[in-house]
């Protein structure tokens, strides 16, 4: 029985990978407590470290991308039937979690008056929760998924390699130019590069089908797997070098400013996460029981993502508590830990109530 695999291992990396990216996107949401940490260590023998970790995590939501496009774009399904399984049942989750949230924070934390119509408002207009602009982006992907799924299945090799190079050209290295240069002061006409930097969710979607369904078993080798990982690594450095580059030019360190080369480059580590961890899972064997575990918590981490901001919330005394003994890094991973696992109980609880279930 030990050596009994549950499903066919394709399946367990993608929950693999799941797991990965939902604790990423928990720490991306921690602010100068992990995720921002280098903006307050600007002095730390640690600076450079904590930056490199900052500019890792944004993988996270591009992994969740590839991981649908990975398992959708290779169905076939009829419109009507994308409408009926997939594009109705988002726009329920939609409303039922959002106003879970928003009675969250109207009636437990009393940031505004309870209203319907203003709940309709900020549903129709918002996100309830700092994750949830996610939901509207992945719905829009479902009305698009007809035109996705013709253009994927339909491209040559080629042709998605000239996609990846688009990516990485104009959302990557002409930004990262465009600063070295003249600082930012000209930039692309914004109608000839809008086209390509606005489809980045629609190029991670099908990058995903391509990296499963298309690129072959073969070419997962040991040599590949250490050519992904060392330009990968230096992807990373180049966009912590532009980070702080543009701090000393601008001498601003906010969050909502320093981000700027966050994402340039961000394609390539997300492509050798995913190839990586598909590589780990062909060439390790894993017990039935690991399996089981990565499994059952893979398909929770769409619960974990609706719940975490309000456990982030509510355990950041965690933080706190530690922080003064074992340092902000180590605590904010303790809180992080702490959040996925009490937003997993509570999904791994509502996955018994028969209605919630589907929607979870």
């Amino acid at each position: 029985m030990k050596n009994k695999i549950l499903v066919k291992r394709d399946t367990t990396y993608i929950e693999f990978l799941r797991i990965i990216a939902i604790l990423l996107v928990i720490f991306n949401h921690t602010g100068d407590k992990g995720f921002f940490l280098f903006s307050i260590s600007t002095n730390s023998i640690f600076y450079w470290f904590y930056l490199f970790i900052s500019i890792s995590c944004k993988i996270a939501v591009p992994l969740f991308f590839m991981i649908s496009g990975a398992l959708l774009i290779k169905k076939d399904e009829s419109i009507k039937t994308l409408f009926k399984k997939r594009i109705i049942k988002f726009i329920i989750i939609i409303l039922i979690f959002s106003f879970i949230q928003y009675i969250y924070y109207s009636v437990i934390k009393n940031q505004f008056a309870f209203s319907v119509s203003d709940f309709l408002v900020k549903t129709y207009s918002l996100s309830m929760a700092t994750s949830y602009w996610y939901l509207y982006s992945y719905l829009g992907l479902l009305l698009m998924l007809p035109f996705i799924r013709k253009m994927a299945k339909n491209m040559t090799e080629n042709e998605y390699i000239y996609l990846a190079v688009m990516q990485i050209v104009f959302v990557g290295l002409l930004p990262i130019l465009q600063y070295i240069f003249v600082k930012g002061n000209y930039t692309l006409n914004s109608s000839f590069s809008a086209p390509i930097i606005i489809c980045s969710n629609v190029f991670y979607f099908t990058i995903g089908h391509y990296f499963e369904n298309v690129f072959e078993q073969k070419n997962y080798t040991k040599r590949m797997t250490l050519l992904v990982s060392i330009v990968s690594f230096a992807c990373i450095l180049i966009s912590c070098l532009m980070t702080n580059y543009r701090a000393i030019i601008t001498g601003e360190f906010s969050e909502g400013t320093s981000q700027a080369f966050h994402m340039c480059l961000i394609a390539v580590p997300t492509f050798a996460t995913f190839f990586l961890v598909k590589y780990m899972f062909q060439k390790i064997s894993t017990s039935y029981i690991i399996n089981k575990i990565i499994i059952t918590v893979g398909s929770c981490t769409f619960g974990i993502m609706l719940f975490e901001n309000i456990f982030r919330e509510n355990q950041v005394f965690i933080f706190h508590i530690l922080n003064p003994y074992i340092g902000s890094l180590l605590s904010c991973m303790i809180w992080v830990f702490s959040i996925f696992l009490s937003a997993l109980l509570l999904t791994l609880i509502l996955k018994r109530v028969p209605f919630i279930k589907k929607l979870l």
